[in-house]
């Protein structure tokens, strides 16, 4: 399958426990029993972008680094099963695989903890030449900036689209990295508060003038209130879709991004597309992990057409 979404960014495995509050310095929370997830599970923006779109028939591939330990051999292992091309995991002799400590309060705020690992070793990325070739949108997610830049500088030699999965990481993302990606992304994906300190700690005075820049597209996500596409001149509110419980919501962003370029990777125009990301994210919203309760095409068409009371052609 050729691959059509490249990711990149921080992996990890994922492990997600549920506390009884959010602790002060100095105080201790408690671990609830029983724990969201009692064994880790893969995880990271990077891989969850990518298995999502793969579970609607796109090929993916992320582009990470992961010890040769074996928790870097299950992670391939994990992607392979999710019919991932896996030729872009780079293994890291004597490294160590980062993981995420995810803490979950009863009001459903996150406390998060990242171990980074190998991810953070400024190793440059070795991708075959044969894997561009049908590549149609390459996708950054929080991870190493050394990584960042030197994937931004890739798809901008290819004359790609470059997608922005934006997250408030002074880390991932300094000032000066983020007015790069603004200047050389087609789209940007963040929350209203992300877009909020992103305007502001880069004084650029209202996100509109991120068009000015060079993006064509702002996906703005609202969490319960759905998403917002946003073009120059041009607004569209795209709804959340109901999830039949809501347990946990880590990965549900990845999920609607990961549905959203799937759509778009198969010719749907941007607002089903955005759609699909919808009703992909009310499906990881319903179990522990971000993996977890992902659906396949068959089940995500079923609700898409409950809830938006059509069928798409790719579907047919």
């Amino acid at each position: 399958m050729d691959v059509k979404l490249m990711t990149i960014g921080y992996p990890g495995y994922d492990q997600i426990m549920r506390v009884n509050l959010p602790p002060e310095v100095g105080e201790t929370a408690i671990i609830l029993d029983p724990p969201g997830i009692p064994q880790s599970t893969p995880g990271g923006c990077v891989n969850n972008i990518a298995v999502t779109a793969a579970r609607r028939g796109v090929g993916t591939a992320p582009v990470i680094f992961v010890g040769d330990d074996d928790d870097g051999q299950n992670m391939k292992q994990a992607l392979e099963n999710e019919n991932v091309n896996t030729s872009c995991i780079h293994f890291v002799k004597g490294g160590k695989t980062p993981g995420t400590f995810l803490f979950i309060e009863p009001s459903g705020g996150h406390q998060t903890y990242y171990f980074p690992g190998c991810a953070d070793e400024n190793i440059s990325p070795e991708i075959s030449k044969e894997i561009l070739n049908g590549l149609e949108y390459g996708v950054i997610t929080v991870g190493n900036p050394f990584h960042t830049r030197w994937f931004m500088n890739l798809l901008t030699d290819l004359n790609l689209p470059l997608v922005w999965s934006l997250r408030n990481d002074s880390h991932a993302f300094p000032n000066d990295l983020a007015l790069m990606l603004l200047q050389q992304s087609k789209m940007i994906v963040m929350n209203e508060y992300e877009a909020r300190t992103l305007v502001s700690n880069l004084k650029i005075g209202h996100l509109d003038a991120v068009f000015s820049l060079g993006v064509e597209t702002v996906v703005m996500t609202m969490g319960a209130e759905g998403s917002k596409v946003i073009q120059e001149n041009t607004m569209e509110v795209i709804p959340s879709v109901s999830p039949k419980a809501i347990v946990d919501t880590t990965g549900a962003g990845d999920a609607f991004l990961g549905g959203l370029l799937a759509g778009l990777c198969m010719g749907v125009p941007i607002y089903d597309a955005a759609r699909i990301g919808a009703t992909a994210a009310s499906f990881v919203l319903e179990k522990w992990g971000s993996q977890t309760n992902l659906p396949d095409l068959m089940t995500l068409s079923i609700r898409f057409k409950k809830t938006f009371g059509k069928e798409l052609d790719i579907w047919n």
